[in-house]
């Protein structure tokens, strides 16, 4: 039997509203999920997101970038991606009432993987069957592609050593004149957007902290399953800088 392993997440659209009920339909070229907060396109060709739009607006917020839907690295430097796998790829596409099941099939990675709306936007779970080698990384979904003109603000997590976040604005992302091109670097701004995003001050302690007993929350139990859960709650870690006090 080849090894294969399971990958849940969620894409939510929660800054758009809350979902009463979705509805799954297929046109002759995409499966289209359709829900209060948003709607989200996959092609009938290789399950690559057409767009993703706003509930109550045609303009699509983003798509599917060159990989398609998913991408597969292996621990060899090799990659598999939705979008042209290579020779034997199979792809199929069904809808029901309760979401949309792909199924891809090829010569390095097998994956079977299902959208189910929810709430506030979709959850995506997939299972992956390596052909040969070991896998190392999965992104699902792949790299996603937007219009610079349509940003208002991209909020991107950063190494914690370094800052919580950043928003990027839409000039950050408009091609720049060669003659002069813009940049930008990091540089201290105070604690103030810290504290708005968790409450409080950085409790910063001494470098080299004794370890301690992680414990894992009935949310993160949901998310990493009960064997994950229990392995991650028998460990222990050094935390030199907890959140807040």
């Amino acid at each position: 039997m080849r090894p294969s392993f399971v990958l849940m997440m969620a894409a939510t659209c929660a800054w758009w509203g809350a979902a009463a009920h979705a509805a799954v339909e297929r046109t002759s070229e995409a499966v289209v999920i359709r829900t209060d907060a948003c709607s989200l396109a996959f092609s009938t060709a290789d399950g690559s997101i057409l767009w993703l739009r706003q509930a109550g607006s045609s303009e699509p917020i983003l798509r599917s970038g060159e990989h398609g839907l998913w991408r597969a690295g292996f621990r060899d430097g090799r990659q598999a991606a939705a979008a042209g796998t290579g020779a034997g790829q199979a792809f199929r596409i069904e809808e029901g009432a309760d979401g949309v099941l792909m199924t891809f099939g090829g010569s390095e990675v097998a994956v079977r993987l299902t959208v189910t709306p929810r709430p506030d936007g979709v959850d995506f779970s997939a299972e992956l069957t390596p052909r040969r080698g070991t896998v190392l990384e999965f992104d699902l979904p792949a790299k996603l592609r937007f219009e610079p003109e349509q940003v208002e603000r991209l909020v991107f997590p950063m190494d914690g050593s370094v800052s919580v976040g950043v928003a990027f604005k839409r000039d950050f992302f408009e091609r720049q004149p060669e003659e002069e091109p813009c940049g930008w670097d990091a540089r201290p701004a105070g604690p103030s957007g810290y504290a708005a995003l968790y409450g409080g001050p950085l409790e910063q302690r001494a470098e080299g902290d004794l370890p301690v007993a992680l414990r894992v929350t009935p949310e993160g139990r949901d998310w990493l399953g009960p064997e994950l859960a229990d392995r991650v709650a028998a460990a222990e870690a050094v935390v030199n800088r907890p959140p807040t006090p």
